[in-house]
């Protein structure tokens, strides 16, 4: 009931293992997958609630998947920005407020949804040139911390299979949502591809 990136943990061989199971529920409850009212009232953290969730207090697998997709955003852009500094400047505001987090869950309620190229406009350089000059200062006369880098890396990992695999998991109606078996799938599928890629190329550089 409470899937985000702070409650998976990594063990010693980068095994992820679930945490914090205060608001979870058994698979054998109706509240699981018939979708019934949980008699609790909406449980979890707000900016990863499903809008079902939110606006009906009704809790399926789906929401688990929904969260799985807002997840991915987290991890993908944690070296560089929160999750919250993230949503409110894909909603078009600079500063992070209490408020502005609300707006930003009434608009994935409503169907908006963050563009996932955030790191290629000039606004967002800027938006990200004055965060690392409040976290880190000194940071920006590294090369490795500039706002052209960290906009080229945050849209290199917001790309490809993660967008693909993230656009599948938010969708507004739960019943069109991806399934974790299928996301499962889906990356075993990619991880080959790219694994046979560096065999290839592997073996042409020992020839």
């Amino acid at each position: 009931r409470d899937l985000k990136n702070t409650n998976c943990l990594l063990d010693g061989d980068m095994r992820v293992k679930l945490a914090d199971f205060g608001l979870s529920k058994s698979k054998t409850l109706a509240t699981t997958f018939a979708g019934q009212p949980s008699e609790t009232g909406p449980s979890g953290t707000i900016t990863h609630m499903a809008p079902e969730l939110l606006l009906e207090n009704t809790f399926t697998q789906k929401c688990d998947v929904y969260s799985f997709g807002i997840l991915c955003i987290a991890v993908a852009i944690s070296p560089y920005l929160s999750l919250n500094q993230f949503m409110v400047r894909a909603l078009g505001s600079t500063k992070t407020s209490v408020r502005k987090i609300d707006r930003v869950t009434d608009a994935l309620s409503g169907g908006w949804r963050p563009d996932l190229t955030f790191g290629k406009t000039q606004d967002n350089k800027s938006f990200i040139r004055k965060w690392v000059k409040r976290q880190n200062p000194s940071a920006l006369s590294s090369e490795q911390f500039s706002p052209e880098i960290i906009c080229e890396k945050v849209a290199a990992r917001l790309g490809g299979e993660l967008a693909k695999i993230v656009k599948d998991c938010w969708i507004k109606e739960p019943g069109e949502r991806a399934s974790f078996t299928g996301i499962t799938a889906g990356w075993r599928i990619t991880a080959a591809a790219s694994a046979a890629a560096d065999d290839v190329e592997a073996a042409d550089d020992d020839t």
